[in-house]
C-alpha cells in the first residue's frame, strides 16, 4: 500500500537530496561567521573607498564602491560591491530569523531586531533610487525655483515646488590664510505668498518642503554661495530602525537579566 496517493518510491531519494541541500544553504545562509565575514568585508570597502576618494572624488567612490554589485576587478576576479553585500546580509538575516526565531520573549525581541535591520538596509537601497540631489548656486538677491542635478550630459533641472532668495551669504577664512573656517547663507523660502527666512550654515542645514538645503561650498572669491538640496522620502528609516533594533535587543537579554534578579535575591 502507497504512503499517500501519487506516491513513489524512486521519486524519495532525489527528494531527499534536495532536502538535505537546501538545509545545508539555510544554514550556510543564517551562519553567524556569514554575518561576521560580510562586516568586516564592508569595513575594507569602506577603507578602499576612503583611498580613493582622495584621487577620484566622493562621488564616483560613492558609485563604485557602495551602489555597484561589483567594485574592482582583478583580473577574472571581481569584488562584491556595496549592493551585493547589502543583498546577502538580507538573505543572512532573514535566514537566521527564519532557523533560530521562536515565539518566546527573547524570539520575539530577536524578530525585531533582525527585522528592523532589514528595514535598515533596505533604507540604504531605497535611498539609491527615490533620492534626490542637486544644487543651487546663487548670488546675493538671485532667487530660484529650481535645482541643477545630475553630471556632465545627464545634468538636468528639478523644480522645488517653491523658490529660494539668497539675501546675504558671509564667507570668512582662518587669519592669515585663504581656507575658509566658516561659511553661511542667509536664505528666504517664498511658497504661495508666504515666505519663511532663516540662515543655512557649514554642518547645520536647513529642512523646508520635504528637502534639505545644506551649506556645501562657495565661489567666486565668496560671492556666490553653492546649497546642495537634498530631498529623500526614506530618511525617517533609520530613524524607526535604530530603536526598533534597540527595542530588540532589550527583549532578548530581558530573560537573563530576570534570572540574574532572581538568582542574586
Amino acid at each position: 500500500m502507497l504512503p499517500f496517493p501519487g506516491w513513489s518510491g524512486r521519486g524519495v531519494r532525489p527528494f531527499f537530496i534536495q532536502y538535505l541541500l537546501m538545509k545545508k544553504i539555510l544554514q550556510w545562509m543564517a551562519s553567524p561567521r556569514l554575518a561576521c565575514v560580510l562586516m568586516a568585508y564592508a569595513v575594507l570597502l569602506i577603507f578602499l573607498g576612503t583611498l580613493e576618494a582622495r584621487s577620484v572624488g566622493v562621488s564616483a567612490v560613492q558609485a563604485r564602491y557602495f551602489e555597484s554589485w561589483g567594485c574592482l576587478s582583478f583580473g577574472m576576479i571581481s569584488l562584491i560591491g556595496g549592493a551585493g553585500v547589502g543583498a546577502l546580509a538580507v538573505l543572512n538575516i532573514s535566514a537566521s530569523v527564519f532557523r533560530r526565531a521562536r515565539f518566546t520573549l527573547r524570539g520575539v525581541g530577536l524578530i525585531l531586531t533582525h527585522a528592523f535591520l532589514v528595514v535598515l538596509i533596505l533604507a540604504g537601497a531605497l535611498q539609491y533610487f527615490l533620492r534626490t540631489e542637486g544644487i543651487l548656486v546663487l548670488d546675493a538677491g538671485e532667487v530660484s525655483h529650481e535645482i541643477l542635478a545630475g553630471e556632465g550630459n545627464g545634468r538636468k533641472n528639478i523644480p522645488l515646488g517653491f523658490s529660494v532668495k539668497l539675501k546675504k551669504f558671509d564667507a570668512r577664512t582662518w587669519t592669515g590664510s585663504d581656507i575658509p573656517s566658516s561659511f553661511s547663507s542667509e536664505v528666504c523660502f517664498m511658497r504661495g505668498g508666504e515666505s519663511t527666512e532663516t540662515v543655512i550654515r557649514m554642518n547645520a542645514p536647513v529642512s523646508f518642503g520635504g528637502w534639505i538645503f545644506y551649506q556645501s561650498s562657495y565661489a567666486n572669491g565668496g560671492r556666490t554661495s553653492v546649497i546642495t538640496a537634498v530631498h529623500n522620502p526614506v530618511r525617517f528609516f533609520p530613524w524607526i530602525s535604530v530603536p526598533g533594533v534597540f527595542a530588540g535587543m532589550l527583549l532578548i537579554f530581558l530573560p537573563t537579566l530576570r534570572a540574574r534578579k532572581k538568582h542574586a535575591v
